[in-house]
This record gives C-alpha cells, sequence and structure tokens, in this order.
C-alpha cells in the first residue's frame, strides 16, 4: 500500500497537481498505453473497496454511512496532500473521485452483503 501511495519513479522539484477531472482519460496523448489508463482508472477504484467492507465490519460508528463518508473522505484527502506536500505524488481530483467511489462501492457491498443471514451470523453471533 506504500508503494502505491507514495512511492513514484523519478522525483518532482515543483509541485505537481491536477485539478480538471478526467482531463487526462478524454486525451488519450496522456496516455500512449490503454492498459496503463484501465490500470489507473480501475486501480483508484478498487484500492478502497477493502476500506469500504472492513470499516463498517470493525467499527460502529461507522456503519452510518455519513460518518463513512466523512472519514473516507478525509483519509483520501490526507493521502493526496501528503503526497502533494511531501512531492512523492501528484495531487489528483481523479485519485479524490475514483477512491472515494471504490470506498462506497465496498460500504454497499458490505450493507447488502449483511443482509443475508448467513452474513449476519458470521459478524453479529
Amino acid at each position: 500500500m506504500y508503494r502505491i501511495l507514495f512511492v513514484r519513479a523519478g522525483t518532482w522539484i515543483d509541485f505537481q497537481y491536477n485539478f480538471h477531472p478526467f482531463e487526462a482519460y478524454f486525451y488519450e496523448n496522456n496516455y500512449r498505453n490503454p492498459k496503463s489508463l484501465i490500470y489507473n482508472f480501475f486501480g483508484n477504484i478498487l484500492l478502497f473497496v477493502p476500506f469500504g467492507i472492513l470499516l463498517p465490519l470493525l467499527y460502529i460508528s461507522f456503519k452510518k454511512f455519513k460518518n463513512y463518508f466523512l472519514f473516507l473522505i478525509s483519509t483520501i484527502l490526507c493521502i493526496e496532500f501528503i503526497q502533494l506536500f511531501t512531492r512523492v505524488g501528484i495531487f489528483d481530483i481523479d485519485d479524490i473521485v475514483l477512491n472515494s467511489i471504490g470506498g462506497v462501492l465496498g460500504y454497499f457491498i458490505i450493507k447488502k452483503l449483511l443482509n443475508y443471514t448467513f452474513f449476519k451470523k458470521i459478524f453479529y453471533d
């Protein structure tokens, strides 16, 4: 996880940021290899799915979506600001949106699974 979030090839002298949502996805010049586009898009979503699944299971306060979502957004913003200020990554609005989608997706997956009797017995008995 550390390597994915904070270790990038090369070093930058200036702050790197992107405030234009999905600009890199619409302009194919930024992605010469379509595999990297797919890897980046789905990788950012899948990275936070476990976050959405585990937090509501481990902490009672995160069973409420509002509490969970505020914590999710705060965590993602902290990661992005760390990348910006340590200059080992890019502050990217795309990452914020896609990571949020992944976290929310994980949250609703576990909520749906907990509606089944089998999972209720495992996690609540």
